[in-house]
């Protein structure tokens, strides 16, 4: 179950609680431990006696040194519970404020793992024989290979949309890594890299017939 703001806030508020506790009772160990015996409030001398009476009504007596090794046991006493509170509030205040991993269920994951995936090829892209695109293209369809589309009206690239009649010629350049776009009134042509483009002799081909009106 996922933790609420309500849960963080109780811890955050409980560890401090601790942490003053801690602190009080070490506070107390100190005071006391530095202290020498003490009876009803008095600094005993040597030769003084404290009587301490129960509440069954049986006492005892300490003299100086018994009083003062009683109170530092109490003092040592004190400070350990005050430690294990500084940790156990320490501990809850650390574990409200740190961030929490929010796990991602399996499905969300595989989403999120197709999602960062490289674009697949269309369907348009299964036309590898020429006859096929063109009856396509007879149909009405709108044919993509990865960064270009094309239909009997336009062609469009990643830098723009082209009516056949602005299109001066379609080729692949003389480095062969290219498909050059030329356009009438443009000098430099579009550069479309090949490894954009599946089937890429099949698209120069059908841009050709579009532009001449085939």
């Amino acid at each position: 179950m996922a933790e609420t703001r309500s849960d963080r806030g109780g811890l955050i508020v409980g560890g401090i609680i601790m942490l003053l506790l801690g602190a009080g009772l070490l506070f107390v160990c100190y005071s006391v431990i530095h202290e020498t015996g003490q009876c009803a409030g008095e600094t005993m001398r040597a030769g003084d006696s404290c009587q301490h009476t129960k509440r069954s009504g049986a006492g005892y007596t300490n003299d100086a040194d018994e009083e003062k090794a009683a109170n530092h046991s109490t003092a040592w006493w004190t400070g350990g519970m005050g430690g294990v509170l500084l940790l156990g509030g320490g501990a809850a205040v650390f574990s409200a404020l740190s961030p929490r991993t929010v796990s991602v269920p399996a499905a969300a994951q595989s989403s999120t793992r197709t999602s960062v995936h490289p674009p697949q090829p269309t369907p348009s892209a299964r036309y590898v024989d020429h006859t096929e695109a063109l009856s396509a293209l007879a149909r009405g369809e709108v044919l993509t290979f990865g960064e270009l589309s094309l239909d009997t009206s336009q062609l469009k690239t990643s830098k723009g949309v082209l009516a056949w009649p602005q299109i001066k010629q379609v080729k692949l350049d003389g480095s062969g890594r290219y498909i050059a776009i030329f356009r009438h009134g443009k000098v430099l042509p579009i550069m479309i890299p090949l490894v954009t483009v599946p089937n890429s002799a099949l698209v120069v081909t059908l841009a050709e017939q579009l532009r001449l009106g085939l």
